[in-house]
């Protein structure tokens, strides 16, 4: 079957209007990688001090607070101003936080610092 011109534009005009309504969030709540935080964090969620005029948030999930890695876990911090930060907790932190005890962590990027106090609801 040839092309024409006319199924050509109306798949191309399918692609052009479903491809942005399924292929990202908002920049302030998606997740980036493993801990982004927003609406699919399943564990702790912290939101990180206002630096730079901007906040970021990190999620924890519940699988490494009942069973924290031996050597800890970095978890990447959602996405705002066009940047993420890496948040690191050790095995003893993440069971600080396991216990309901808190812990602050300082993380650093795109020459600013941010601080997440995590801690169980």
């Amino acid at each position: 079957m040839k092309m024409t011109r006319r199924r050509f534009l109306e798949g191309s005009l399918t692609t052009l209007v479903l491809v942005p309504l399924v292929g990202c969030g908002s920049d302030d709540s998606s997740p980036t990688g493993a801990g982004g935080g927003g609406p699919n964090c399943t564990g702790v969620e912290s939101t990180g001090s206002n630096s730079a005029g901007h906040v970021h948030t990190v999620c924890v999930p519940d699988g490494d607070l009942s069973n924290p890695p031996v050597n800890g876990a970095t978890y990447v911090t959602s996405t705002t101003s066009g940047h993420t930060h890496s948040v690191t907790l050790s095995s003893a932190q993440l069971q600080t936080v396991a216990n309901n005890g808190s812990v602050t962590v300082t993380s650093s990027s795109a020459g600013h610092t941010h601080n997440f106090v995590i801690r169980k609801a």
